[in-house]
Parts: C-alpha cells; structure tokens; sequence
C-alpha cells in the first residue's frame, strides 16, 4: 500500500541488505531525468519499516520518449546492453558499479582492473591487478570523478591520504584504444567539469553521465536518512481492511482523525 497514484508513479522496491541494485537504478533514473519519490513506512502491526522508490512513469532521455519499466527491464535482462551499448543509463550504472569497486579497494585492499565493454568504448572494474603504467597521472579528491572516468577508460593507479582525506591518482590518458568520446583525457575531462565546459559542449559526455549518477546517488541516501516516516496504522481482524497513514512527527490531531478513520 502507499499513498501515491499508480498512475502516475511506478513502485520499486528497495533493496535487500547488502544489495544495490534499486538504489542504482533510482540514482541513474533520476540522472535522465525520470521524476523520482521516496516513501518510508512503518508497518505498526508487524513492525517491519519499508522503503518503496517511486518513479515517474514514463520521461524523455536524450530527446527520445521512454517508458520506464521498459528501460529497468531492459536493463536487467540484458536486452539495452545487446541493443545499445553506450547508452546513458549503462554509463550511470557503469559509473556506480566503479565507485562500488574502488570503495572495496580502500576498504579491503583488493585491487581492480579496468575491463572494457560496450565493444571496447566503455570500461568497468572488475578485481585483480593492472601491471600497464601511466607515463602521465593527474588526481581528484572526488571518488565520484575517479569512477566516472573509468568508464571512459582512464584508471586508478592509486590511492593516497587516509580515510576521508584520500587522493585519487589517475592516468591522464585511456587504455582503450577503440574510444572515439572527445574529450577523452583525464585532465580535459576534470577541466571541463570545473569550469561547466563539458557540459555546455558535450552534455552526453559518458562521464558527465556516470559522474552525475554517484552524486545523485549521495543525494538520494542523504534525503532517506533525513525523510520523516509514515506509520500505517491498521486494525487488526478489520474485516473492513482499513487502513491510515500518519507522519510520525504529526500533530495529535492528525492522530486522532486516523483512529477516527478506522473505527468507522
């Protein structure tokens, strides 16, 4: 149950424990422009507190109408990834997936690799050790930009400072010799979003993509935590099914028209 329409709202579920997928599709949804709600709601009869995305129905991604349920499916059957390659939202979840990948690698000390896909134009980590060096290398505090250019092919040579102060050193230049994005070296790249560049001269720049994704993905996590709960309240054997929903932060009279509500 909730209290948005289904006519205009699509319901996604959040993720299991330990799970991200949901919330990635969310962030990546929302970066193409897909009206995203959160709801979180307290079951007072079992107990259990439920988180349910909400996302509008249907949007326009680089000037194309889309339906989306059409697109998360496609996505997880695999069905965009043979269709279109390099389109948006596989650049915002590759762009996840990678802050995903170098988070484990500050956090655990596993080491990635950058492996390339979308027929050698995108990239993605996956563990184990590169033994290639960078003649050139720049760096960024953002772990949000040392993910995003991985997706164009630009690695993580290291990583250097202590935990909250870490500096990203990353090669200037791309290990994928097929990629034909423009501007395509780290250096260029971080310019250009410092300055607004790339986005005025190249808004389908795949980093711009997967870059904004992680930071929408912060901003969504950050409104959660912050976002007051709806309890729904239910009487119990109600053969009637009745049911209410109320702010956990409301005023007494909103309580007392709920039980109003469901005495009949």
């Amino acid at each position: 149950m909730s209290s948005f329409s289904a006519e205009s709202w699509a319901p996604l579920s959040a993720d299991a424990p330990g799970k991200t997928l949901h919330t990635n599709l969310v962030a990546s949804l929302s970066t193409l422009g897909i009206p995203v709600k959160t709801e979180r709601v307290l079951d007072d009869r079992s107990g259990k507190s439920l988180l349910t995305y909400f996302l509008g129905v249907s949007g326009v991604v680089a000037g194309q109408a889309v339906r989306t349920r059409t697109l998360i499916t496609t996505y997880k059957d695999g069905t965009l990834e043979k269709l279109d390659p390099k389109h948006p939202l596989l650049d915002c979840m590759r762009g996840l997936h990678n802050a995903h990948a170098l988070l484990d690698w500050i956090k655990r000390g596993e080491p990635q690799r950058l492996a390339s896909s979308a027929h050698g134009q995108r990239s993605v980590y996956v563990a184990g050790s590169d033994e290639r060096s960078a003649r050139e290398v720049c760096s960024t505090r953002d772990l949000a930009l040392a993910a995003a250019l991985g997706v164009v092919g630009i690695p993580l040579v290291r990583v250097e400072g202590s935990v909250g102060h870490h500096e990203f050193i990353v090669a200037n230049a791309s290990l994928l010799p097929t990629c034909l994005i423009v501007p395509i070296t780290a250096r260029e790249v971080i310019r250009g979003l410092r300055d607004g560049s790339l986005e005025r001269d190249h808004p389908e720049h795949p980093v711009l993509y997967a870059y904004t994704a992680r930071k929408n993905r912060e901003r969504i996590v950050a409104h959660i935590d912050r976002q007051t709960q709806l309890i729904l309240l239910r009487l119990k054997n109600s053969p009637q099914h009745r049911s209410a929903f109320v702010a956990e932060n409301a005023l007494d009279s909103a309580w007392d028209q709920a039980e109003h509500h469901l005495a009949g």
